[in-house]
């Protein structure tokens, strides 16, 4: 009787070091740092999707404040449809929940510090609160 033996493919689909790319991208805080060396601190804002959503014409209004644009122009936009399929959808392998784990873990601190820093609760996102 031959036993199975797991091949290096398999092993490399649950570690974790495979993840390391979907955590240096969801990494905020990083992604803003990285903007903020070219064009100097507190000169990049910051826009959530989640705000937008929900009162686009106060995110844009916020926009063209910081961009020193007239804001009437934001009353202009009112039929605006958020893409609700923005969000590519990706057939992703099932994750392990020790991965699972181990992705929050390292997002959990620096996006708390983001969330903090941008004027949010530290529970916004509430798979980090």
């Amino acid at each position: 009787r031959e036993e199975k033996t797991e091949d290096a493919f398999d092993v490399w689909l649950r570690s974790p070091i495979r993840y390391e790319r979907a955590i240096l991208r969801s990494n905020y805080e990083m992604q803003v740092a990285e903007y903020e060396k070219v064009f100097g601190q507190g000169r990049v804002k910051v826009v959530f999707y989640e705000d937008f959503k929900s009162d686009h014409i106060s995110v844009l209004k916020q926009v063209f404040e910081y961009l020193k644009i007239e804001t009437s122009w934001a009353e202009r936009i009112r039929n605006v449809k958020v893409n609700r399929t923005s969000r590519r959808q990706v057939a992703v392998p099932e994750i392990s929940g020790d991965i699972h784990e181990f992705i929050n873990d390292h997002l959990k601190d620096c996006s708390r510090r983001f969330l903090l820093k941008n004027g949010k609760p530290e529970d916004y996102w509430p798979r980090f609160g």
